[in-house]
């Protein structure tokens, strides 16, 4: 199979880690065996809250990664070192020196009237794109978010170049349920980022069709034409091992939520719930476990209370082979969207990975959604459509309930959780793009005139 050429832009890529890093991590991965060798443009730096090399995978011949550093403070900091290291500096020395340029850029530029940092990446992400489309005569480019500035990648180049461009939207811009823009001018910069993404995108590749409807309506396009709902997934290459089988009086009955806990997505009424139910039923409180693998924002670190201490875990964010292993031994997995009427544009990625290798699933979603739809049709999952303590404290003892009697709910449809692995989704993805090539190869859109233009 002859392999097209494609350029796929992200500024968060491995290995910087996190949950929406795996849906480009994953389609560079996957793209080559769906017909397209893909050079990946991301960021030049590490310096990022959550890391996890191991969301790269395997090498790839047919997958290159450039890693571009701009004018943001990490960018900065990393180019000002940079040379050090070709010298032969030390390591640890040249690190600390990144780290300190880095801090005290960041305070700087916090304090200019801008968006997002990240937006000063764009234009050196630009001139390496238009190098690589000069050199591998790319077809198309895809650029995906956050940071949503990624998208500026794309703009440019299809107004300067005539490539295709397929916007890859992993959230929401304006109806995040985090969406709290510093000012006013930040307001008016994200509408006209959306309205012009919407406007000019070949495609707009969303995660939920809820989203595309909105989109759709809002800046008055066509739905089917424009936008195309393409979810998250789960990699089975990513299976963890076979669980140990270990005697229910031998390990306590296990409660696990991976993800962030930030803003509207609140760990309160989870607390609240357990800790009801504890009060109420003795032999909950001495088996019961609730697990974070993730993080916790420092207004939801406040809603802990000393005392959870006897039933409440902390592990933090850890590698995506560990999250994975947490969800798989849990007796119980949780999934928790936003109350906020943005929760109603959130399908977590976490919630493929919960279908494909967790237990029964309680998960709190907003009614009549894709994700409720999907949820409903995978099996295996309890319902519940309010935050209400009493609601989920009823969910988990019913759980508990069940683990301890050892009855078993409903089987989990295989032929519904499949279509949503990530090898699949790639094809689809793969599709999307080579639909946009079609559409406008009468003009500088095949290889060879992109190349010819830009030289």
């Amino acid at each position: 199979m002859t392999l097209r050429n494609l350029l796929l832009v992200s500024y968060q890529f491995p290995p910087i880690g996190g949950s929406g890093v795996q849906r480009a991590a994953k389609l560079a991965r996957y793209l080559p065996a769906a017909g397209w060798r893909v050079q990946v443009i991301a960021a030049g730096h590490t310096h990022y809250p959550l890391l996890d090399p191991t969301l790269a995978g395997p090498p790839d011949p047919n997958v290159t990664v450039h890693r571009v550093c701009g004018l943001e403070p990490a960018g900065v900091a990393r180019s000002i070192c940079h040379p050090f290291a070709r010298m032969g500096g030390g390591s640890e020395w040249l690190s600390g020196l990144e780290d300190r340029l880095y801090w005290r850029l960041d305070r700087v530029f916090g304090g200019l009237p801008l968006p997002e940092t990240e937006m000063l990446w764009a234009p050196a992400a630009v001139r390496q794109a238009r190098r690589l489309v000069e050199r591998h005569g790319i077809e198309a480019v895809v650029t995906t978010s956050p940071p949503h500035t990624a998208h500026l990648v794309g703009m440019s180049l299809r107004r300067r170049l005539g490539l295709p461009w397929v916007a890859d939207l992993r959230d929401p811009i304006t109806d995040n349920f985090a969406y709290h823009p510093r000012n006013r001018l930040a307001d008016r910069f994200w509408r006209w980022l959306e309205r012009t993404i919407v406007a000019q995108a070949d495609r707009v590749v969303v995660t939920c069709p809820e989203l595309a409807r909105r989109l759709a309506e809002r800046h008055g396009r066509d739905e089917k034409r424009v936008f195309s709902t393409i979810t998250n997934g789960y990699d089975p290459a990513d299976a963890p091992p076979p669980l140990e089988t270990r005697p229910r009086g031998d390990r306590p009955f296990t409660l696990a939520y991976v993800g962030a806990f930030y803003r509207e997505q609140t760990i309160g009424p989870l607390l609240e719930a357990v800790r009801g139910l504890r009060l109420r039923r003795g032999d909950i409180a001495a088996a019961l476990q609730l697990r974070l693998v993730g993080s916790l924002s420092a207004a939801q670190r406040r809603l802990v209370q000393p005392e959870d201490a006897a039933f409440f875990v902390n592990l933090g964010y850890r590698p995506h082979a560990e999250a994975l292993r947490e969800m798989a031994e849990a007796d119980a997995v949780l999934l928790l969207t936003p109350a906020h009427e943005g929760g109603r544009f959130c399908i977590p990625a976490k919630a493929f990975e919960y279908l494909a290798f967790g237990r029964h699933i309680i998960a709190v979603v907003h009614r009549d959604t894709a994700l409720s739809g999907i949820l409903t049709a995978a099996g295996d999952v309890t319902l519940l459509e309010n935050h209400e303590p009493a609601a989920l404290a009823a969910a988990i003892e019913r759980r508990f309930d069940d683990w301890t009697t050892g009855r078993t709910s409903a089987p989990r449809d295989w032929e519904v959780v499949r279509n949503f692995r990530r090898d699949r989704l790639a094809r689809q993805f793969a599709s999307v793009v080579a639909e946009c090539v079609a559409d406008r190869s009468g003009g500088l859109t095949t290889a060879a005139a992109i190349a010819g233009g830009a030289s």
